[in-house]
């Protein structure tokens, strides 16, 4: 398997898990807290993967470099919104908004990363 091919396995299955946690019924806490923990579980190392070998690799050629700072700045904000979501039960936000938003800036990212790099 390719290098670009697992990535977007990756991508898929985080794809999936977010279709899942966005449809979920209000007080359904239990199944997000799971949904949640297992983005978390595939986003963080496929992030940390990214950044360290195809980041780095295409880093050096001038006209990728914007596009791997932007992905680098796309990478904190979801990481910055799941932290929100893990720690929505402690305080006040709309975790459905939050989850929508996520899962938008996510398909957003994977998009932009598929077809432009």
């Amino acid at each position: 398997m390719t290098i670009y091919k697992a990535l977007v396995n990756d991508h898929n299955k985080v794809k999936d898990l977010l279709v899942q946690l966005v449809a979920l019924k209000e007080g359904d806490e239990e199944e997000r807290t799971s949904l949640i923990a297992q983005i978390h579980d595939e986003l963080i190392p496929h992030s940390r993967a990214e950044e360290a070998v195809f980041y780095n690799s295409i880093r050096a050629i001038n006209t990728a470099q914007d596009l791997v700072w932007h992905g680098y700045e796309e990478h904190m904000e979801a990481e910055a919104l799941l932290r929100t979501l893990q720690a929505a039960d402690k305080i006040d936000v709309d975790s459905r908004k939050i989850a929508q938003k996520l899962k938008t800036v996510v398909e957003h990212h994977i998009r932009e990363e598929e077809e432009k790099i």
